[in-house]
C-alpha cells in the first residue's frame, strides 16, 4: 500500500511543495544569535560602568562634606541622573546644592551625559 501512495502523482506533487518550502526556511545560528546578543549587553553594561564610576568619584570630589556621605549618585538612565539621599532634609541641601551649580560641575566633572536630576528617598 505504501508504494501506491508514491507514485500517486497528487502525493508526489504535495512532497514536492513540501520540500520546495522546507528549502525556504532559514535556521539561525542560535549560538551565533545568542552570543550577538550578550556581546551588546556586555559592552553596554562596561560602558554604564565606566560612566558610573567616573561619576561616583566625580561625586566624591565635589559634593561638600556636610552631606556627602548621605547622599550619592544611584545611576544614570535616559539621561537622567538619580540621587539617592538619606532624609528629606539632605535632599533639600542637595538641591540647593545641585541648583547652585553643582549640577554643572558634576556634568563636566564625570563627563557622563545627563540633563535632568531626580532626587530619591533611599538609604545610602
Amino acid at each position: 500500500m505504501s508504494d501506491e501512495h508514491q507514485t500517486d502523482p497528487e502525493t508526489k506533487a504535495a512532497a514536492a511543495r513540501l520540500e520546495r518550502l522546507r528549502g525556504h526556511r532559514v535556521w539561525a545560528d542560535k549560538a551565533e544569535a545568542v552570543g550577538v546578543g550578550v556581546g551588546v549587553v556586555k559592552r553596554e553594561l562596561s560602558r554604564k560602568v565606566r560612566a558610573s564610576g567616573s561619576l561616583g568619584q566625580s561625586w566624591a570630589e565635589l559634593a561638600p562634606a556636610e552631606f556627602r556621605d548621605r547622599a550619592g549618585p544611584v545611576g544614570v538612565v535616559r539621561g537622567v541622573l538619580t540621587i539617592g539621599v538619606d532624609d528629606s532634609s539632605t535632599r533639600f541641601v542637595v538641591d540647593r546644592w545641585l541648583r547652585s551649580g553643582g549640577q554643572d560641575a558634576l556634568a563636566k566633572s564625570s563627563g557622563v551625559p545627563f540633563h535632568k536630576v531626580k532626587l530619591v528617598l533611599a538609604k545610602t
